[in-house]
């Protein structure tokens, strides 16, 4: 009967996607990219991300960069300024560079280093966005939620966002006007590609995420807000630096909630898990499962395969009752008794891209992720530890045997 209802919904699915030419039908959305994957020069970038410990001196970072021979770097502006990329030499080789991080991840004067790799979450059917950055600031700047009490903050790591989307009816972007640690010219988030106060969306990915999660928040009785870090360009694509440096900077903010509607497999960030480690106890990561129907047990996929307590990876289900993962024909949930915890729906999502037209449906863990990420900012509570608020939101869903290649063997009802 399962069978028989997924390949119906794969028929319905094909129907639409003949009749409208925004719906998202590529499920394909994590990176394939992995550290060890080619050696070929053209395609590997020669740059190494590096933490380096708190405290030390500009000198002694200096004599550090010097000792590994490093012709030229970037640092994090607007978020960690101990995150940097270093450049080497174009005659090194693959293994040469991974030798040399391999050094760097046993140095004591770091916290972690990775080889600097691509990450692309998928824009195939996605509208691209027309953008004026100037109106999008100032529909941004009018956006602002200035309320003297906000309950819970919400980071969203992704491509940015589209102020003047026609279902943001009310002020929830993050104010900056109060903050005395500012980029300079910061309104409302953070754009890392450009280095600029534009973190506006020219992708649609991250607007409709954020959308997602408002559409939560709006009908509860929390004032909220949401800050955008734009790590992904109008191709949906980044790199591991990028994304820490965004990263960093939603953790300086002191955000209660990250969203990380993407991923890849196979290979973590030590970058990125020292990060996790610093947060483990003061804000909750919502991460993706990953969209490709495996067991992220035997395939690891990160963000949402770190082993911290503080992170919840969600997993898409369909629509029966009761739900089941999508997997099959379209393979969409990817799974795992350890690794995932829960499921949201995830499959045919209606979304407007404007005010008098038909809803286009789209589907993929980034969506089921966003819409857990805004029922799980209305559970939270000031100060509370994430264990209990890890707790709470286990205990607001609904165990089904139909979902026993999961964690919890449960999904949210949202």
């Amino acid at each position: 009967m399962t069978r028989y209802f997924l390949c119906i919904l794969f028929v319905f699915i094909l129907i639409g996607c003949q009749n409208n030419e925004f719906e998202e039908v590529n499920f394909n959305s994590e990176n394939l990219l992995s550290k060890n994957r080619s050696t070929d020069k053209q395609e590997q970038q020669a740059t190494v991300v590096i933490r380096f410990k708190k405290g030390l001196s500009d000198g002694e970072k200096a004599t550090i960069r010097s000792n590994y021979n490093v012709l030229n770097f970037d640092v994090c502006s607007c978020g960690d300024p101990e995150l940097e990329n270093w450049f080497f030499s174009g005659n090194l080789t693959f293994a040469d560079l991974e030798e040399k991080v391999l050094s760097m991840e046993s140095d004591t004067e770091m916290e972690g280093a990775d080889l600097n790799f691509n990450i692309t979450i998928d824009t195939n059917g996605i509208s691209k966005q027309n953008i004026n950055t100037q109106r999008e600031l100032s529909v941004g700047t009018s956006k602002r939620n200035t309320s003297d009490k906000i309950d819970v903050v919400v980071g969203v790591l992704d491509s940015g966002i589209n102020p003047s989307y026609f279902q943001f009816t009310e002020s929830f972007l993050f104010d900056s006007t109060s903050m005395t640690d500012t980029c300079g010219n910061e309104i409302f988030g953070w754009n890392f590609v450009n280095n600029d106060n534009a973190p506006v969306d020219d992708s649609g990915h991250g607007t409709r995420v954020s959308y997602f999660i408002y559409e939560q928040l709006i009908n509860s009785q929390k004032t909220f807000q949401i800050l955008p870090a734009k790590v992904f360009d109008v191709n949906g694509s980044s790199s591991l630096f990028t994304i820490n440096c965004g990263f960093s900077y939603l953790i300086k903010r002191k955000v209660n909630i990250i969203n990380m509607s993407f991923g890849w497999k196979n290979n973590p960030s030590s970058v990125m898990k020292s990060y996790m480690d610093d947060i483990e106890n003061h804000i909750l990561i919502n991460a993706s499962a990953g969209n490709f129907g495996e067991n992220n047990d035997l395939i690891p996929h990160y963000p949402s395969s770190y082993k911290n307590k503080n992170i919840l990876a969600v997993t898409a289900i369909d629509n029966a009752i009761p739900p089941n993962l999508v997997l099959g024909n379209v393979s969409l949930s990817n799974y795992g008794e350890h690794s995932v915890d829960i499921g949201v729906k995830g499959l045919g999502i209606p979304y407007h891209i404007s005010p008098n037209s038909a809803p286009v449906f789209i589907s993929g863990t980034s969506y089921s992720n966003a819409i857990a990420c805004g029922f799980n900012a209305r559970l939270y509570k000031m100060n509370m530890p994430v264990i209990e608020w890890h707790h709470d939101i286990i205990q607001n869903s609904i165990i089904s045997s139909n979902l026993n290649l999961i964690k919890y063997s449960a999904y949210l009802d949202l």
